[in-house]
């Protein structure tokens, strides 16, 4: 959700291009974290690469801020100011760097930025759930994202709501075959169906940690299941950055424990959906 993070920023500074006087301190806070989590989950930088990228950016902005602050204590000079104003207006301009006091206090390290991602971005907290001892005798667990979460954090985003909207309000009558909404089985069900509905895809993937070659595959082989919504638009649907992670699990253990007992949370809250849904912002029920 990084692009949809930086989408609806953009959309909210964009009234504030005329008067940057006005920007307020959290959303220069937002905007520099986005760029630094764009950096470690877009790019896959290491944290240690970011933490250098900061810290020489850093080091060339205050080369040119004092050089900066030296021409403007020229033209002050020039226009007769004082000494102790021309001093008070410097210490002024640098108590209020928005991009020194961020990255030298709330995004100084790794860990602090961590924490800005998660009370910033409706970060969704993974579920270490424990699945029992396997034959070797170890305590074995699987990392679940609640689904009903990860939904209700997903339509905190305006181009989600939107794209929702969109796609339930097209005619569905046309005798074209458009997209998965067209089919006859899904037109059944909102046909029955009272209230509104969402529609959801899940993906089930496993993939190597280690090298897929050599002696230990298989030993750390992952399986993964992820989250799409069917009521994105087709073409924002088949990109990657769409999907959410939903369950994690070593291939192992899934096959020693079962199917029923490593999907049976994600199970329960599909069902707990079926039932009783989720409420959105606005108080609609889907």
């Amino acid at each position: 959700m990084v692009t949809e993070a930086y989408a609806d920023v953009i959309r909210n500074s964009e009234h504030l291009e005329d008067t940057p006087e006005d920007i307020p301190e959290a959303l220069f806070l937002k905007n520099l974290a986005l760029l630094y989590l764009k950096l470690q989950s877009k790019l896959l930088l290491p944290a240690s690469v970011i933490q250098t990228i900061i810290e020489d950016m850093q080091s060339v902005y205050d080369v040119n801020q004092s050089h900066l602050l030296f021409k403007l204590n020229e033209k002050l000079v020039k226009l007769g100011v004082s000494e102790a104003s021309i001093n008070d207006v410097i210490d002024s301009l640098r108590a209020d760097d928005l991009l020194q006091a961020c990255n030298s206090h709330t995004l100084k390290t790794d860990q602090r930025r961590k924490t800005v991602f998660k009370n910033s971005f409706n970060y969704v907290e993974p579920v270490p759930i424990c699945l029992g001892h396997n034959a070797a005798g170890k305590e074995c667990f699987l990392q679940y994202v609640p689904v009903k979460q990860t939904i209700e954090a997903l339509f905190h985003s305006e181009s989600v709501w939107k794209q929702y909207k969109e796609i339930h309000s097209r005619n569905q009558l046309s005798n074209i075959l458009e997209d998965v909404w067209d089919g006859e089985n899904i037109t059944k069900n909102l046909a029955q169906t009272e209230r509104s509905s969402l529609g959801l895809i899940l993906y089930q993937d496993s993939f190597e940690v280690v090298n897929p070659l050599g002696s230990g595959k298989k030993k750390h082989k992952i399986l993964a299941m992820y989250l799409t919504l069917a009521d994105l638009l087709p073409h924002n649907r088949s990109s990657i950055d769409q999907m959410q992670l939903v369950l994690l699990c070593r291939e192992q253990d899934f096959k020693y424990f079962g199917q029923e007992l490593v999907l049976g949370c994600l199970i329960k809250d599909l069902q707990d959906l079926e039932t009783n849904g989720i409420v959105l912002p606005d108080g609609q029920i889907l």
